[in-house]
């Protein structure tokens, strides 16, 4: 730049970035794509697990175990009582060994106490355990057999991580569901049916058998329950009674 005079410079600049039209396109082009990107751009927004903070005290409170989804906590903590322990020790130099190895005993049970909290919210967090509404009804979405082995694996989900434990489940659901069309496809070959096309008059004849046995049975609980109205005798009233096959 020792080389060039002020005046130089300044023409140089004007040219070659002031008046060159290719590198001012270039340089809007790049403004519009970046303001495109952000105008065009949505928000992504991704629901929580966490459900609607409810009111203090009230009976969904009390089922979430008092938790604060604004603060990822609970009201009462596990253990809520560990720190009471810890309320009258004091270290001081006058003690003797064998007071601050007491000391430093209970203080160490308060550590694994504190632990033990950790990894009781760790377990509610990685599991969902929060949500009991959400849990309960994504176990109602399985068959009784699946929700009885469910229930069993429970105790067990506290040792497994949750992805792996969602996949065990899962897993037996997929196995319960080919059970049940392996049995059904055995009785179409049983009847003699090989084919899809041949069924469906035998599911639409199981149908129609379920739906006459149900009004059959309707009918016959209706026409055993029979309606007598004795005559009302001089001095007392009507008496409706109900008698029962």
């Amino acid at each position: 730049m020792c080389t060039k005079t002020k005046e130089e410079c300044e023409k140089h600049y004007m040219k070659h970035f002031i008046s060159n039209h290719l590198f001012a396109s270039t340089l809007l082009n790049l403004k519009q794509a970046e303001e495109a990107k952000t105008a065009d751009t949505a928000i992504p927004f991704h629901s929580t697990d966490d459900p609607p903070q409810p009111a203090f005290d009230s009976l969904l409170s009390w089922d979430m175990a008092e938790y604060m989804p604004a603060r990822a906590d609970f009201n009462e903590e596990f253990d809520n009582y560990a720190e009471w322990d810890l309320r009258d020790i004091d270290f001081v130099e006058d003690d003797s060994d064998i007071l601050h190895t007491l000391k430093m005993a209970v203080v160490d049970i308060y550590h694994s106490r504190l632990k033990e909290r950790q990894r009781g919210k760790k377990i509610i967090r990685d599991h969902g355990l929060i949500n009991l509404g959400k849990f309960q009804l994504m176990e109602r979405l399985y068959p009784k057999e699946v929700q009885d082995l469910y229930e069993t694996m429970r105790r067990f989900a506290r040792i497994t991580a949750p992805v792996e434990h969602d996949k065990f489940i899962e897993s037996h659901a997929l196995e319960f569901e080919l059970r049940r069309e392996i049995k059904r496809l055995q009785k179409y070959r049983t009847a003699g049916i090989t084919n899809f096309c041949s069924a469906k008059p035998r599911i639409t004849s199981k149908r129609l058998q379920k739906r006459n046995a149900s009004n059959a049975l309707c009918s016959q609980r209706f026409s055993s329950t029979s309606r007598t109205v004795e005559p009302a005798s001089s001095g007392s009233a009507g008496r409706l009674t109900l008698n029962l096959a």
